[in-house]
């Protein structure tokens, strides 16, 4: 995502008629920051409420919970 994202928020300005800056800063810019944020937990097991985003820690949340896979 990281080496399109001119790319995607040209496509996103296009698709959700937002201005490019928007797109790029915002839509395309959050999404790789969750995606690189919720990769780095693959490993971990928290089971606890986890703020995801520096920039507002108590509007976005994470709640994780311990459970059986399979």
């Amino acid at each position: 995502m990281e080496q399109y994202k001119e790319e995607l928020a040209t496509i996103e300005t296009i698709d959700s008629g937002a201005v490019y800056t928007l797109a790029l800063k915002t839509h395309v810019g959050m999404s790789i920051d969750t995606w690189r944020y919720f990769a780095g937990w693959c490993d971990k097991i928290e089971g606890s409420t986890i703020p995801i985003n520096n920039a507002r820690p108590n509007h976005n949340l994470t709640i994780t919970k311990k459970e059986p896979i399979g």
